[in-house]
């Protein structure tokens, strides 16, 4: 089955647009089928199956567990049980009964906000907040307290981060009384959206359905529409201006970023990542639009709308952290080298590559992709006769295995870089068949949760050569590809060579991605050699953490390569464990976050809008003081770019800011410091 990896991707996931065409009982019979044949690991139709479809349908809809009362669940998941059954008999009962259950759930949400906007609000008044019932699903008599909660809470945050905005004493009452005024009148046009755009949702709920049958066989796969595969198709042009963000409508109704396009000032911005949620947008001098309760299709007419050059992001990131980030339309900036490079000079001179995303030519076969670009990267820095180099793919979320496999050939001679299993059970051995290496001399892998997939497979088979030094934290732990293909039956059965849209596609898990030493980094991540510590709590979300995340066993096929020699990892991981935990400044770090996780817990709890500007305010003196310490800090090493690149960045002040920028950010850059640090033990020793 050739046609099955033609379109092999890792990090792609689509949101919904359209209903689907065909009758939905067919379709999902024919989905499961395609499942069942094609899927890495494919499930058993029985009762759990159908539960889970129910439970993951809930979690898009109604993350919050507001629209439905815990007796509407309980009454969806007893009539649950029976979808395998519909599926097999090409019914869909179950989908007519939610699709009834939800406009009676969002009649009811509707009257609960009116109802709370009739009442008097009064956010200096504390109200009671239970946090157990906040995060579950309650009976239909306690639903209106939840939604006052809800309510409650979400203004105080939106009036508190508006006095931040309009730089309001937080002992202005008056002010703050006004300002409330207006937010309420904000708040109550953005819940009419929501609630009109859950209607329109109701309507989509064919495509939705389907999409929870392909999510229980793994959170990798998806079902989506001849509509979103256009437009999809049009987010991979180039040639036009852009901003450099694609972004979908996840299952907690959040816009968030699922791709980055290379050399677009969201690229290199480098504070926009997969996996961000845009909370607001402002287009230039226009007002600032918040986002929730806009369907994805909604938000893309923001976008193609604005004739502004300039916007304003609001991103929240993994760390939940609220940060804005300034970007400006433009064509892709693409002078056969879109790779961020810099050297680094202190002790020694050391080389470092920024690698933000593997990417490809999906529309042109032909072309090159990041492979090519860093080695053309790496040919610059040897120029400046770099001793070492540092390849930095933190947060790094993947992309093309191809170019995953092309990377890790130019640091190794020759021979297997990974080895994948597909779903007919065939075992393969992806090689790199180019003898010699481009670079031979001392590297440092930097990885951190968010470097996943194809930056798996090059920091796993680098670490089984012995190849570099894998410095950072546990990697995500996807190890699984995936491929787009048309779910038209007559393509998959050979009938027919130009598929029939209507049908829709699928993003389907056929591939299990193992190391060459036989294991798997699914759901475990690649281990560093050394560790870089954090000031605060790893409590990031990982494959393992992800619902339906598959378990990949290891494997017994034999793999031949040769290791190169021990590069000393004991003692120079000593070396930096000591560096790191007697260092003043993270010694610091560590207390102001202390501070920080403290007031924030604090945060949770209040409930009175005084109470919660002091602790806001508290914790924005804590973020300050942390940014102080950020600055204060003196680099070991100053950063510039190669020589070579001088002229380009000289006939433009667009590149020449982004430059500066990324310059500057490297430098106060405390886990690349330490990177440097170990790069420079290991040239000493």
């Amino acid at each position: 089955m050739k046609f099955f990896y033609s379109l092999l991707i890792n990090c792609l996931v689509f949101p919904l647009l359209s209903q689907a065409q065909i009758p939905v009982g067919e379709h999902s019979k024919l989905l499961v089928n395609f499942f069942s044949k094609y899927h890495l690991e494919p499930k058993e139709l029985d009762a759990k199956f159908g539960i889970d479809v129910c439970n993951l349908l809930l979690d898009q809809l109604d993350a919050e567990r507001v629209l439905f009362s815990s007796e509407e669940v309980t009454d969806l998941r007893s009539r649950a049980i029976h979808i395998h059954n519909e599926i097999n008999n090409e019914k869909s009962d179950f989908l007519d009964q939610f699709k009834t259950k939800l406009n009676q759930a969002i009649n009811r949400s509707e009257r609960q906000l009116e109802q709370y906007l009739n009442s008097q609000i009064i956010l200096w008044n504390s109200i009671n907040i239970d946090s157990v019932i906040l995060n579950k699903y309650v009976p239909e008599e306690e639903l209106s307290s939840k939604w006052k909660m809800k309510f409650h809470l979400e203004l105080l945050y939106s009036v508190s981060t508006k006095v931040d905005e309009f730089g309001i004493s937080t002992t202005d009452t008056k002010a703050i009384d006004t300002l409330l005024t207006g937010t309420i009148q904000t708040f109550q046009s953005a819940y009419k959206d929501y609630f009109k755009n859950l209607k329109t949702i109701n309507n989509e709920l064919d495509e939705l359905y389907l999409n929870a049958i392909a999510g229980v066989f793994d959170p990798h796969s998806n079902y989506f529409s001849k509509e979103e595969r256009n437009s999809f198709k049009e987010e991979l042009q180039s040639e036009r201006e852009l901003f450099g963000i694609n972004y979908k409508k996840n299952n907690h109704g959040e816009i968030e970023i699922t791709a980055i396009t290379p050399g677009s000032s969201a690229w290199l911005s480098g504070n926009v990542h997969t996996g961000d949620i845009i909370e607001a947008v402002t287009f230039g001098d226009l007002p600032r639009q918040v986002l929730m309760g806009m369907t994805r299709f909604e938000v893309s007419k923001l976008f193609e709308k604005t004739t502004s050059k300039e916007l304003l992001l609001e991103l929240r990131n993994k760390r939940n952290e609220v940060v804005k980030v300034k970007l400006v339309k433009s064509k892709v900036y693409s002078d056969d080298d879109i790779i961020k490079s810099a050297v680094l000079v202190g002790e020694r001179k050391i080389g470092y590559i920024s690698l933000p995303d593997f990417y490809t030519s999906w529309t042109d076969t032909t072309a090159l992709g990041c492979a090519n670009d860093v080695a053309k990267a790496l040919i610059k820095l040897k120029n400046e006769n770099i001793e070492g180099l540092i390849l930095d793919l933190r947060d790094n979320g993947g992309g093309s295995l191809k170019e995953a496999i092309d990377l890790a050939g130019i640091f190794i001679d020759y021979g297997p870089v990974m080895v994948r299993k597909d779903f007919d059970g065939e075992v393969w051995t992806m090689k790199d068949f180019n003898k010699g290496a481009i670079y031979r001399d001392p590297l440092i892998i930097l990885i951190n949760e968010g470097s996943a997939s194809a930056s798996e497979v090059v920091s796993g088979a680098l670490q089984d050569y012995n190849r570099g030094l894998i410095v950072g934290r546990k990697s995500f732990g996807k190890a699984t590809g995936q491929s787009i293909l048309p779910l038209d039956p007559e393509i998959a059965s050979g009938i027919a060579k130009v598929e029939n849209p209507i049908w829709g596609y699928v993003k389907i898990t056929g591939m299990g991605i193992y190391r060459i030493n036989r294991t798997t980094n699914q759901a475990n991540g690649v281990l560093p050699d050394i560790e870089l510590l954090l000031p605060y709590e790893d409590a990031f979300t990982r494959e393992k953490d992800v619902l339906h995340a598959l378990h990949l066993d290891s494997i017994s096929k034999i793999t031949y390569y040769t290791p190169l020699k021990d590069l000393g990892i004991s003692r120079l991981s000593d070396l930096s464990a000591s560096r790191q935990r007697n260092d003043s400044d993270f010694i610091k770090l560590t207390s102001l976050y202390k501070q920080f996780d403290s007031a924030y817990k604090k945060l949770d709890h209040c409930s009175d809008l005084k109470t919660y500007l002091e602790t806001k305010e508290e914790i924005e003196i804590i973020l300050k003081k942390v940014k102080a310490a950020d600055e204060a800090k003196e680099s070991t090493f100053k950063a510039s770019t190669p020589s070579y690149d001088d002229a380009i960045y000289a006939v433009s002040d667009y590149m020449n800011s982004y430059r500066q920028d990324f310059l500057n950010s490297t430098e106060n850059d405390r886990e690349l410091e330490e990177a440097f640090r170990i790069m420079v033990d290991l040239l000493n020793k």
